[in-house]
């Protein structure tokens, strides 16, 4: 529903109890509901208007955190439009600033947007905390230069039927964001300039949430302009316009009616509330570049601030606790991860599948070793580990490419030879590597099924068998000790063999075995386990 009053110059404010909608009896809820969803435009507010809207209070609410994500995703969004901004070169610059003034010490921080590809660098909209000198907390206020925010985006309630990943528009939940910051849950004011018109946010006696518009007035707007320049010391790097910007509000002054219905004194934002809400986003963090390596595929993450975080586009998609993981595998990660490709769920909790996030990880690996070709030991020691997630269904998302990298970096030291922890079974194991002149290192199964599927590697066994089929053939020494020896050792040979079969020796030049025997026609070896032959051949051989 939408009231209209008379009034060209007065502003809504939050502090109008009285000023709300009266629902018509003879309409029943559905046409009453369908009516609330016909919110007009900015350009066809004239006046003074309520927006009584569907969003409740009963409603599902996001969290504080999730809620300034919500505001986030729109003002870059808003920026990358506005200004033609690439996602690669959206950058965000963070200032701070504190000033002692008397017994009370004035906090500034400002993250301030550009376009990194641009030549002049100029600021594109940027985010203020500015605390009061009454009180250590104050009012967040989020800025996009030239851009309008339509009270249709901010008040409707989007149900996207599919995954997201690279929609024309991200699907915001900024009404829910707005029920939770004048909701019960945090009680900030909220308030938005944008185009020409004045916004406040409040609940009606239905519990329901609305929007109270003006029109402001050439005056209102200059006294919006003289409000923010009068600061000589602040850091923003530009003085907003209501009429052409969109400036958001959270955390001013004021009353209005809590989710409970109650009337209640707004609360301003604490330093430490504001801090907890920028975790939602990476481009907010400060990360020494030595420990991101940002490729087209996403971010590699190494600081361990950020371990097990996965975020989507620069947000984070599932905060970590201490019962839950953020990964589909329902393990931990070792790292953390911004991926760019890839589809999200209706809720932008998850990646759509635990098969399209280590199809993500795996393309941010990818990516990354092409810059950093050192790395590719970290995700060795991963997936000879297996307890992390970073790696679960690696075997079907891990690329070639990949795969020859590690068994480069495996294969460099030539004094080893790598097993799977099943072959352990084998008790020759340890004398046939022995007998290769290495020394054995262990691989999980499911580390060595990676290399194995590629052909990168093969067993002890075959490369035994390899070297003997290489060997040159001997000649036994004609004495009697040879004689006897040899008889001894080839009767055992001849078990259910036809008797034309011919055994014939090789020596140990090439393998550090026992005596080897073959036989002819059948390409079958064995080794002979006599010592006193095998010292006797090697002399001889």
């Amino acid at each position: 529903m939408v009231k209209r009053s008379i009034s060209d110059t007065s502003l809504a404010s939050d502090n109008e109890p009285n000023d709300e909608e009266i629902p018509d009896p003879d309409l029943d809820q559905t046409t009453r509901k369908s009516k609330k969803r016909k919110i007009p435009t900015l350009d066809k507010i004239t006046g003074k208007c309520t927006i009584d809207t569907h969003p409740s209070a009963l409603d599902h609410r996001l969290t504080a955190q999730e809620s300034f994500c919500e505001l986030l995703r729109w003002w870059r969004y808003s920026i990358m439009q506005s200004f033609n901004v690439q996602l690669v070169d959206f950058t965000v610059v963070r200032r701070e600033r504190h000033e002692r003034v008397g017994t009370r010490t004035v906090t500034e921080i400002v993250y301030k947007a550009i376009d990194q590809s641009s030549l002049d660098k100029r600021e594109l909209g940027y985010i203020q905390f500015l605390n009061t000198m009454s009180s250590k907390a104050g009012v967040v206020k989020i800025v996009s230069r030239q851009s309008t925010l339509q009270p249709e985006t901010l008040l409707a309630l989007p149900t996207p039927d599919k995954s997201q990943d690279h929609l024309p528009q991200p699907v915001n939940n900024l009404a829910r964001a707005m029920l939770n910051f004048v909701g019960s849950g945090t009680n900030h004011s909220v308030s938005c300039q944008s185009g020409g018109v004045n916004m406040n946010f409040n609940f009606n006696t239905e519990r329901e949430l609305i929007a109270r518009m003006s029109r402001m007035s050439p005056t209102a707007i200059s006294k919006s302009i003289r409000s923010t320049s009068s600061r000589v010391d602040s850091l923003i790097p530009f003085y907003p316009r209501p009429s052409i910007d969109t400036i958001l509000s959270i955390g001013e002054t004021g009353e209005g009616r809590a989710g409970n219905n109650k009337w209640i004194k707004r609360d301003k934002v604490s330093l430490m509330e504001f801090g907890i809400w920028c975790e939602c986003a990476l481009f907010l963090q400060v990360i020494n570049e030595e420990d991101i390596v940002r490729t087209p595929a996403g971010d590699l993450i190494l600081d361990s601030k950020f371990r097990d975080n996965i975020y989507h586009r620069g947000f984070i998609l599932h905060e970590r606790s201490k019962t839950t993981n953020s990964s589909l595998s329902d393990k931990q990660l070792r790292y953390g991860y911004n991926i760019v490709h890839g589809a999200v769920d209706k809720e932008k909790k998850h990646m759509s599948s635990l098969q399209e996030e280590s199809r993500a990880f795996m393309s941010i690996w990818d990516s990354a070793f092409k810059q950093r070709p050192q790395l590719v030991g970290l995700l060795s020691g991963l997936l000879n580990d297996w307890q992390w997630g970073d790696v679960e269904l690696a075997q079907q998302s891990i690329t070639r490419d990949t795969v020859v990298r590690l068994r480069d970096y495996l294969f460099k030291d030539t004094s080893k030879w790598y097993y799977p922890t099943s072959a352990r079974q084998n008790p020759q194991l340890d004398q046939i590597i022995a007998g290769l002149g290495r020394q054995g290192r262990e691989l999980k199964d499911s580390y060595w099924n990676i290399l194995q599927a590629h052909g990168m590697v093969y067993t002890a066994e075959l490369e035994h068998q390899r070297r003997f089929l290489a060997s040159k053939c001997i000649s036994i020494p004609d004495h009697d000790l040879t004689a006897y020896t040899s008889r001894a050792q080839e009767a055992p040979l001849a078990d259910e063999r036809p008797m034309d079969h011919k055994q014939k020796y090789v020596g140990p030049d090439m393998l550090s075995l026992d005596l080897t025997a073959i036989s002819e026609g059948t390409g079958e070896y064995q080794s002979i386990k006599f010592g006193l032959v095998k010292l006797l051949a090697t002399k001889n051989s």
